[in-house]
């Protein structure tokens, strides 16, 4: 069992990303939207031009990875500081914070001339973070047993501890 938040996190991440791309191909597919989220993430730094490139979908694919397996971090912080309680809806509220980011204000302010937006490609977008945040609950609870929960802390090591007993025994008032 994964013991480390940040590990956890990123591995939680990057499995719901898969799930969100997995909805988003299909989509694709079936013509609901005109582009996959990796060109819409490339179209943030890359010209008109190059993000329907192999190069362009690489540049996407990085930066789509590196983001959401931050979020899955970030997520399990969230969780570590509110708790366990209505898991999947706070997943759900996160992914709906996250596609209100990244899809209405970034793609808003820095996409919008290169992909225009539809309607349909928009609501794909929306049902793939809600996907989103349900899958990062989902692999959360999966993948740890207390989830949640704050653990022990360690013993410190011997030198804090006589530095701690140290300062304990000469307080401020009988140094005067």
């Amino acid at each position: 069992m994964l013991k480390d938040r940040v590990t956890i996190g990123l591995a939680i991440g990057l499995l719901a990303d898969a799930v969100k791309l997995a909805f988003n191909y299909l989509c694709f597919k079936l013509n609901f939207t005109d582009v996959v989220f990796w060109q819409i993430v490339a179209g943030t730094a890359l010209s008109r031009a190059d993000i329907f490139t192999p190069l362009g979908l690489l540049v996407g694919a990085l930066a789509d990875i590196i983001v959401t397996s931050i979020l899955g971090s970030v997520f399990i912080y969230l969780i570590y500081l509110t708790g366990k309680e209505s898991l999947y809806l706070k997943g759900i509220g996160f992914g709906m914070l996250m596609w209100i980011n990244f899809f209405v204000i970034v793609q808003g302010l820095l996409v919008h001339e290169k992909i225009p937006p539809t309607p349909s490609g928009l609501l794909v977008t929306f049902a793939a973070h809600f996907l989103f945040g349900l899958a990062l609950a989902f692999f959360a609870q999966l993948l740890t047993a207390n989830f949640g929960e704050k653990q022990e802390r360690k013993p410190q090591p011997q030198v804090f501890q006589a530095k701690m007993r140290f300062r304990k025994a000469i307080k401020p008032e009988k140094l005067k």
